[in-house]
């Protein structure tokens, strides 16, 4: 607007300067800014967006999404071409996970780019360039001609590129996943099932579960190993590196409480035992009763087992632990050897009692042991000296002849 005024001016002013003038026509040069047009402008030039996906296997795809939009999909380690208005803001998406193989997912951090407008003009050119302007005025006429003069030597030292042709500019974004993998523990009393999920490559988890569950004073279970994909590790603590999907199961084993009563005997046997275990059990078959009756040889004999024990009269037996249990041991006295002592005894006592009446019989209680002979030579002595009567003689002989 201000460059026509100013030509305006410019060409007035030369108008009066002329007129003036006696010459009939002159020919006279200024300079003047004239637009130079291309048939395209800034709102044609595009984007050759270069997209790439890494990090997932070749028979996997990302669907490509361009401000919402779903332009197709692309393959691991493959590269697509967009063309995109280079005049306006673009959102470029893939979506963030993508399943694998059985236990494995692809995860992408940053699944979404931006790619910023072009702000600056796609070629080097002015879009104003001065040309000289040669105009002739003709006083007689009073007309005035104008034409540009157009000089070997062009005041734009630039080249322009085909005007039918869109500029393109260049750029390229990188989409790239990670692997992930699922984790998946079990454990019958819960511990660490918290950890289960997916975990990202190369991570670090730690697995811990008790040696014992003390479910009452007869039952528990007692940890056995994990089973990791199949394969046992007996720590009750477990550090995995996630570098494939697993499967961890935290294994325990039940057990039940045995115990072997008896009052006699030494009993063997009692503790814990593996559900379904089979335990022996034994007793001292028998044992010398304490006091007289043991010197007697009387004695405590093992009779048989109160519970599920086989063979039930053996001291020696099998019980098979399916549930917490109680066997006793029953006993039963045997004095058979205690009565043939006592009967011995008795009989030893009474032939020595009939020896013994036999002996005092035979003796009479003559002092000193005298014999019949030695009595009846005494009685006489007596009988002669008129310390007895004859009856009393008589009498006392026939007791000495006949003891």
């Amino acid at each position: 607007m201000r460059a026509s005024i100013l030509v305006g001016l410019i060409i007035t002013i030369t108008l009066i300067m002329f007129r003036q003038s006696p010459i009939g026509s002159v020919e006279a040069q200024t300079y003047n800014w004239v637009a130079w047009y291309y048939p395209y402008s800034l709102r044609t030039a595009q984007y050759s967006v270069k997209i790439t996906v890494s990090g997932i296997p070749s028979e996997s795809a990302a669907t490509v999404k361009i401000d919402g939009n779903a332009v197709g999909t692309i393959s691991g380690g493959s590269t697509k071409e967009f063309e995109v208005p280079a005049t306006v803001p673009h959102t470029f998406e893939v979506e963030n996970y993508i399943s694998g193989a059985a236990g494995v997912r692809y995860y992408c951090k940053e699944a979404s780019w931006t790619l910023d407008k072009i702000r600056e003009v796609p070629y080097p050119y002015y879009p104003y360039h001065p040309y000289p302007v040669v105009y002739k005025i003709n006083y007689t006429s009073g007309t005035v001609y104008y034409y540009y003069s157009y000089p070997s030597f062009y005041y734009y030292p630039y080249y322009y590129p085909d005007p039918y042709v869109k500029p393109k500019l260049d750029a390229g974004h990188t989409f790239t996943y990670e692997p992930e993998y699922m984790l998946t523990v079990e454990n019958p009393h819960g511990y660490s099932v918290e950890k289960s999920g997916w975990k990202a490559r190369d991570t670090l988890i730690v697995l811990t579960t008790p040696e014992r569950i003390e479910k009452s004073s007869v039952e528990r279970n007692v940890f056995k190993a994990w089973n990791v994909d199949g394969s046992e590790v007996g720590s009750s603590t477990l550090t995995l590196t996630m570098n494939m999907p697993h499967k961890v199961t935290a294994v325990y084993k039940t057990q039940y409480y045995l115990e072997v009563r008896s009052e006699l005997g030494q009993p063997q046997g009692s503790g814990w035992y593996d559900k379904d275990a089979t335990a022996t059990i034994s007793v001292t078959p028998e044992l010398s009763m304490p006091g007289l009756w043991g010197a007697l040889g009387a004695k405590h004999v093992f009779a048989g087992w109160i519970g599920p024990a086989e063979p039930q009269n053996s001291p020696t037996a099998k019980v098979t632990v399916n549930s917490p249990l109680t066997v006793s041991a029953d006993w039963r006295g045997d004095y058979t050897t205690a009565y043939i002592w006592i009967a011995t005894i008795i009989s030893v006592i009474a032939v020595a009692c009939v020896l013994a009446i036999l002996i005092v019989r035979r003796t009479l209680k003559i002092p000193g042991g005298a014999t019949t002979e030695q009595a009846l030579e005494n009685l006489k002595l007596r009988y002669s000296r008129g310390e007895i009567s004859r009856e009393e003689y008589l009498k006392m002989k026939k007791d000495i002849e006949k003891g």
